[in-house]
Order: C-alpha cells, then structure tokens, then sequence
C-alpha cells in the first residue's frame, strides 16, 4: 500500500517550472508529427540543444545557415538576397517575411538568436539575474497495473536551468529509473540515483569562446571520432540525414546517459582562421572484466580517462582539422565471444584520429574524413552536397568503415548501430514546389563484410524511403510515406544443421488527412501498413486512427486520440508519435491486436500558469507469441505548471 501512495504523491506534486510556460513542448511547436515520427533521438537530442542555445543568423556564414538550419540551396539563396537588400536582421519576426515554407520558418525562428541588448552595457551580476531560460523541473509517470517485482513503482527526473544566450549555462539532470534499485551510500558515489549530470559552461571570453565544466559533448567532422550528438541512422530529411553542425564541444543536457564526457572542455580562438578544441574527462563506467584467466567475465565498475583536441584552420572556402581522442581504462576491459568481435572494444586503451576537411565551390560543397584506430584500421566517410535546379538538392555520401574499426565515441551515418564493418551509398534528393507540395528520397545500398551480431558471416542489403505533403487547399494537407529494405540473413533451416541465406524485406506506408476546422480545432485521420516477409512467411499489419486536438483562446488545451491496431508479430509493428506532457517524449510501438486511446488536457490560469492531465490505456485482444505484456496497460501522468 506504500508504494501506492508514494506514487499519487509523486504524481500531484508533479512539476514547478521557473520560466514563462510554454503551450506545447518545444518540439511539436516546430516539426509535425510526421517529421518527428521519422528522427532518431540523437537527432531530437541535437535540435533541443540548439534550440537552447540558438545562433545569432547575422554571423554565420552560408553554409554555416546550411549545416546547422539545414536549409536549402534556394532558401539559403532568399535569405543572402533579403539580407543584401534590407541589411542584417533586427527582429527574429523578419524571417516571417522570407518566402520559405513554414515549417523552414518554424525551426529557424526557433534556433535564432537576435540580441536587441547591448550585454557589455550589463554587469556580470545583472547577466546573472536576467536569464533567457530558467527552471526547476520534476516529472514522474506511473504504469498502471503494477510490477511486483519494481521497488519503486515509477520513474522520477529532475531538471534544471540557467541560462543566458551566448553568455552562460548552468544545467543539472537527474533520473532515477522503475526497474533499477534506490540505493544510498555517499561513499560509492550513490546518492539514490540511477544518472545524474550536470555542467557550468562560459560563453564568449576573450579568447575562449567556450569553457566547460562538468559533462560535455563533442562533434567534429563527420562523427568518425567525436559523434558525440550526431544522428544514428537514417531520417526522413535526406539533407538534416547527412548534415552536420559543425559546433564542436558543447554541454551535455541528455538523459540518454551515453556518449559523453565527464570533465573540462575549452574552445580557444587564436586568430580568425585558427582555433583549437582541448578537452579531458574522467568517469566511472560499467563494463566487463575478467579478474583472472579461470574466472567467467563479470560486470565491474572502472575508471576511464579521457584526452583529446581538435585544431581547425579556416579560409572562406574551406576548412580543415586534425582529430585526436585517447582514452584510458583502470582495468582491461573483456568481451564475450561475439562473431562481431573485431568491432568492438577491449583492452586497457584506445587511440582514435582523423583528418577532415570541408570545402564549398558556389552550388557544390564537398565534406570528407578519414579516420584510423592505429590498429590498421581505417574510416572514410566522404559527402557531396550540389544544387540541381531551382527547388532540387541532391546530396550524395560514401562510407566504408573496417570491421576492426574501433572508435568508442563515434558515430555517423550507416545501418549498423557502430561505426565499424560496412560499406555503403547514399543517394537522397529534396524537392520543393511553390509550397504547393514537397518530396523527400534516399536511396541506400550497404554491405557489411565481416559478420555482424548474431550473424556467421557478412551480408548486405538495400534501402528506399520517401515522404511527402501535397497542400490540397487553405487548412487542409495530405501527409504520406513509404519504405522498402530487404536484407540479407542466416537462419537455421528446420531439415538442417546448416545455416543457410536468405532476404528479409519489410515495406511500410502511411497516409495522413489534416485538416483544420477552425482557429480553435484541427483533426487528423491516419492508416498506416507494414509488411514483412522473412523465410517465406509473409505478415500484414496495420493501424488506423484519428486524432482531435482542440485550443480555446489558450486557456484550454485538448488532445486525443483512438487508434485500432492489428500487428500480428513484433516484426510488423508501427510506431506512432503521441502528444504528451510538456519534455515527455512518446513514441511506443503498436503490437498485436487491440484499441489504443489517450487524452491530454491543459488548462491555463493565472499569469502563466497552467496543469496538465495525460491518461492513456492500451487494451489488447490479442497478444503476439513470446511477449509477455498486460493485456491492458494504463499510463497516467499530472503535470503542474507554476510561474515564480
């Protein structure tokens, strides 16, 4: 009955937010549920970060706006021609009047940043106590019914923030998860959490453009050695896909809990054309040893020690950089026999370098790195970007990773979750026309030659995906997708001790009404499909929903949603993007046979305060073979919004 209790306490006393409340989460304010159904988390990790610390679009360079905003040849071409009749840019309101598409506008105004203040004219103690962004948050969620075997019935995170724009960071996350232990022992370093960071970052000092301390991320290149940030895997935009913001270290505000370092970081500018990245980090980890030659691998905690730096030098056309990151661990980290070892790190250190180099000619602009773990192993990761014609951009990308490529902290584009055993190409093409309609392609082709987990040897495979929006007329537009990919794979055959080949295919597709009814109400109506076949078994799945979202004059808030799902195998599930609680992120896969429903509410008081109430319940008629869920799963979270 405790643990009853602590739950609705948890759940009522939900959240405190020191900050102008905001009326939907960031991310659904600037991406469709379409574009957010096809990212993957690092890429939301990347646009919340820089939607935290927006770029001043006055200083960038033009490629600069295209890397970091993602923009077209033809929109990158709107903005110079409005700059160089109308000068720089004194209101973030004036990207309004650029003849971009509006989901262009949303996610540029979003990460721009026009500063009216002259900050020099402020003391360091009146930056302090006027922030761009502040708050203290607690958010908790409970699954209704209960596992038994939880210690603590739900998962609990704490967020907070200060910050002021190009000035300074102060960041600290907390999480203690459902299924892991409240344990409380100072000495170890537990204090009843499952992960915690934090960081204090400086901005613009001089020479040092950035100084971090605590936990921090780095991006450099093409992801070969620092990918600390960048997007694993393939998303709907083939140019958002491949793209990289060049931002080298940055503060670490995730609750991934991965691919980070624990430490100090500084950015130093030592003249226009030469800067220099030089960081160190330390933290304990968790990972397999082996205490002696008789004795089975056992998990252990170790210390590991980070060092490393990035030195560019930079021209208008081009710019180069030399990588270095090496690594140290107290103990000699094991493996298990895996056939997909020479991938994957062991030992007591590692030592990771890499050279690229990006170059810009007109319409063309060319990135490239290559990378070595000084092992005879390489990485070659090489892009070109071209504008075809007036609303065409192509973009091209050729990888080829070793199978003993071992790189701990990288990651860049490709099929396998590491940068290690595959070889491949990449061809996406972006179409846009008189925002009437745009069209989004990629085509990819891979192989991996070297065997790959839970496979005896190498394979290949290939890739289609295309999505798309067709405006039929004022408050009405019409959403589609659709992707094909057919990789190789061994299986046991039932007659056989041999393993033999064979193709595994899936196709999926998806068609999407919206249309707006009035100001207040807009309503949307989905099918989606899924098709796999794999050793001449076919399976069908589908799902149809509709959603009803309703704001009255932003004092009332209501989202819903009724989905009926027939997935007969975990292979043919759909994944569908959910509304929720403000910095609750919701994407659960639809499995089986049976009805979905949820209903967000928010409603608006005060000067800018506001409560949230989410409930959503999962009933399945039928469950699929060798999972064991609930047949019914409700999911309950309150959220409570205070202005101080």
């Amino acid at each position: 009955m405790r643990k009853y209790i602590l739950g609705l306490i948890f759940l009522m006393t939900h959240q405190i937010v020191a900050q102008n409340a905001e009326e939907q989460s960031t991310l659904e304010k600037v991406f469709s549920d379409q574009e957010l159904e096809l990212m993957s988390t690092q890429e939301i990790d990347y646009w919340l970060d820089l939607f935290a610390h927006p770029k001043d679009i006055n200083k960038l360079k033009p490629y600069q706006l295209m890397e970091i905003y993602g923009l077209t040849y033809d929109e990158l071409t709107v903005f110079l021609e409005y700059k160089e009749t109308f000068g720089k840019l004194i209101n973030i309101r004036e990207i309004d009047r650029l003849d971009w598409v509006e989901s262009t506008k949303k996610r540029v105004k979003q990460a721009t940043f026009i500063d009216s203040k002259d900050k020099e004219s402020l003391s360091a103690k009146d930056r302090w106590q006027l922030p761009d962004q502040h708050f203290l948050m607690l958010n908790t969620s409970l699954k209704i019914p209960f596992d038994d075997e939880l210690i603590v019935p739900f998962s609990t995170q704490l967020r907070g923030r200060w910050t002021r724009k190009n000035d300074y960071s102060v960041g600290v996350n907390i999480q203690h998860q459902n299924d892991e232990l409240f344990t409380w022992n100072p000495k170890s370093y537990d204090f009843g959490t499952s992960y915690s960071s934090a960081h204090v970052a400086l901005y613009n000092k001089g020479k040092f453009q950035k100084i971090i301390l605590g936990d921090y991320q780095m991006i450099g290149g093409q992801g070969l050695v620092f990918g600390g940030g960048y997007f694993l895997g393939k998303g709907g935009d083939p140019l958002l896909s491949v793209y990289r913001g060049q931002d080298g270290i940055r503060p670490y505000n995730s609750m991934a809990n991965d691919n980070f370092f624990r430490g100090a970081a500084t950015d130093i500018s030592w003249s226009k054309s030469l800067n220099s990245e030089v960081f160190v980090g330390y933290q304990k980890k968790e990972a397999y040893v082996q205490v002696s030659d008789d004795d089975e691998l056992v998990k252990r905690e170790i210390e590991e020690k980070i060092y490393g730096a990035r030195l560019g030098y930079h021209q208008e056309l081009f710019d180069v950089h030399l990588n270095t990151l090496m690594g140290n661990y107290d103990q000699e980290i094991k493996m298990n026999l895996r056939n997909d070892s020479l991938g994957i790190f062991s030992g007591k250190s590692f030592i990771n370098t890499s050279f690229d180099v990006s170059f810009r000619y007109q319409n063309f602009h060319v990135v490239s790195e290559v990378a070595t773990s000084l092992d005879n192993s390489y990485a070659l990761n090489t892009t070109l970007f071209t504008h075809l014609l007036k609303g065409v951009d192509w973009v091209i990308l050729y990888r080829k990773y070793s199978p003993n490529y071992v790189a701990p902290y990288a990651n860049s584009l490709g099929e396998l979750s590491r940068v290690s055993n595959e070889e491949g190409l990449y061809m996406g093409l972006k179409l846009e026309q008189y925002k009437k309609w745009g069209l989004n392609l990629f085509f990819d082709v891979f192989k991996f030659p070297y065997a790959t987990y839970q496979q005896d040897a190498g394979r290949e495979g290939v890739e289609f995906r295309g999505s798309g929006w067709y405006k039929v007329k004022k408050g009405q537009k019409l959403q589609f997708e659709g992707s094909f990919q057919e990789k190789g794979a061994y299986y046991l055959a039932d007659s056989s001790k041999v393993k033999l080949y064979g193709k595994k295919q899936t196709i999926k597709g998806s068609l999407r009404y919206l249309v707006e009814v009035s100001k207040h109400l807009n309503w949307t109506l989905r099918a989606q499909g899924s098709y796999n076949k794999e050793r001449e078994v076919s399976e069908l799945g589908y799902m149809i929903y509709q959603d009803l979202n309703w704001d009255w004059e932003k004092k009332f808030y209501l989202s819903t949603r009724l989905a009926f799902f027939d997935a007969p195998s975990f292979s043919t599930r759909l994944y569908a993007y959910e509304k929720n609680i403000r910095y609750a992120y919701s994407f659960p896969p639809y499995y089986g046979v049976g009805w979905r429903f949820y209903v967000l509410s928010k409603y608006r008081f005060g000067n800018g305060h506001y409560f949230s109430a989410r409930w959503s319940r999962t009933k399945k008629e039928v469950n699929i073979e060798n999972v064991d869920d609930e047949n019914s799963i409700h999911q309950i979270n309150f959220q409570f919004v205070l202005k101080i």
